[in-house]
């Protein structure tokens, strides 16, 4: 790891617009072997990360390996896709926080 001080988001926003790029958290800058400098985020809703190189290269954490290149598109519809369990435990943290509003009369 390189550094956690000064985000750059122009990767991120040269991936997913800038729209969506404001769904995300910036985490670090990773060094590479290679030299290959990357941007790690984090998307604030489902916790996973998507790497991006400079140019906006999509890049899959590989135990024991490092980082691989990867489709952008295919890492990206990873992020953003919740599995049902996790959209189960969402919808039970919205209804027990609803629940304890209504029995505090509130």
């Amino acid at each position: 790891m390189i550094q956690f001080e000064r985000p750059t988001w122009e990767p991120l926003v040269a991936a997913v617009g800038e729209r969506c790029a404001g769904d995300f958290m910036w985490m670090m800058e990773i060094e590479l072997a290679t030299g290959m400098r990357l941007q790690a985020y984090k998307h604030i809703d489902t916790r996973r990360y998507l790497h991006l190189g400079p140019q906006s290269e999509a890049f899959g954490f590989v135990p024991n390996e490092s980082y691989r290149r990867v489709a952008l598109s295919q890492v990206v519809a990873e992020v953003l896709t919740v599995s049902w369990e996790e959209r189960r435990i969402l919808m039970l943290r919205c209804h027990d926080v609803e629940g304890a509003d209504d029995a505090d009369g509130r």
